[in-house]
Parts: structure tokens; C-alpha cells; sequence
């Protein structure tokens, strides 16, 4: 059984993974980042490790390899369903508000937030986080969560990780966010 692992395209310096490594060359010699195709999605990272632990296929305990060969659909159904003011997982819901936009906002709850700030029925278009808002929706979750005052703590270990358990709840995938942001960190510095 083959295993499909599921990327984001992150290319905080152009369109394409070759701008990153040859710019980030440029700025520090000898560096080489992650490659954006190898960036990992961590909600979806995350999600999939929660399915993992939680979930049974026609009865029986699901393993990684069970795992990875559902549809997103069923797991983002089961690892969101009755969150965030989602329905259960029948409902679909934690699909519908999976994480979208630069910051993956997540949850019913969010998007209707989210809308309501800016006048915009987005429960009835969700996608319109990842196509039209995806940094507006960024920058209202960051005010609505303080990020903000966070973030003015500098760019420490510490500070990182207090931004990630505030933004997800949670430290799962807290090392590689953190190796992440001081690659880009630097880059950007």
C-alpha cells in the first residue's frame, strides 16, 4: 500500500521552490531550506496524528497506514466534528471549516467571527478564506487572539511556542515550526 504525504506550497520569497533555495543562498551561503514542496502542513499533519490516535475503520483500531489512504474529507470530518461550534462528524462541518488562509482558520465558530468582522457571509462561501481573505483572515485571527503582544516578545524558542499553543490549542509539530521559523527568520532579519 502506497502512502500519499500531503504538502502545503509555502514560497515566502516567490512562486516557485527554486527561488527559495537559490535566493536563501544568496542571503546566507551554504544555507538551504526545507524545500517548499517538503514543507509540511501541520494542521493537516496534526490532524492526521489525531485521527490516528481516535479513529477505527469498520470497527477496528485504524492504523497510520489505514490512515493515510481516507480522504481528507473523513478525517478533517473526524478530527473537527463537535469542535469549534462544527456539527458532529456526520454534519461534515469540520471539512466545511477546515483550516484555510495563511493562518488555517479553523471552525464554524471562526469563519462566522471572521464574517461578521467584515460584513461577509462566509459560512455560506468558506473556500473565500483561502481565495479572497486568506490575509485578512490572518490578521483577524492574530488581533482576536493578542498574537500581537505575543509576537512583541521577540523570536525565542519560548515565544514560538506561545504563539503555536495559542494559534492551535496545542505543541504538536512544535519542533519543526520552530527549525521552520528561525529558517525564515533569518532570511527575512
Amino acid at each position: 500500500m502506497s502512502t500519499t504525504r500531503r504538502t502545503c506550497t509555502l514560497h515566502p520569497l516567490g512562486d516557485e521552490p527554486n527561488i527559495v533555495k537559490t535566493n536563501a543562498s544568496k542571503i546566507r551561503p551554504g544555507f538551504t531550506p526545507v524545500p517548499a514542496t517538503e514543507t509540511p502542513f501541520w494542521r493537516a499533519r496534526e490532524s492526521r496524528d489525531l485521527a490516528i490516535e481516535s479513529s477505527t475503520i469498520n470497527g477496528k483500531a485504524a492504523s497510520s497506514a489505514d490512515i493515510n489512504t481516507l480522504e481528507p474529507e473523513l478525517i478533517a470530518s473526524r478530527v473537527y466534528g463537535g469542535r469549534m461550534g462544527n456539527g458532529d462528524e456526520a454534519s461534515k462541518e469540520g471539512y466545511k471549516f477546515r483550516g484555510r488562509g495563511y493562518i488555517q482558520l479553523t471552525g464554524r465558530d471562526n469563519y462566522t467571527q471572521f464574517g461578521k468582522a467584515i460584513g461577509v457571509d462566509i459560512p455560506s462561501n468558506p473556500d473565500s478564506v483561502a481565495t479572497t481573505y486568506a490575509l485578512a483572515s490572518a490578521a483577524w485571527f492574530f488581533s482576536k487572539n493578542g498574537l500581537h503582544k505575543l509576537a512583541d516578545g521577540g523570536s525565542s524558542d519560548a515565544v514560538v511556542t506561545q504563539i503555536t499553543k495559542r494559534v492551535n490549542g496545542g505543541t504538536i509539530g512544535l519542533a519543526d515550526r520552530i527549525r521552520h521559523f528561525k529558517e525564515y527568520y533569518y532570511l527575512l532579519a
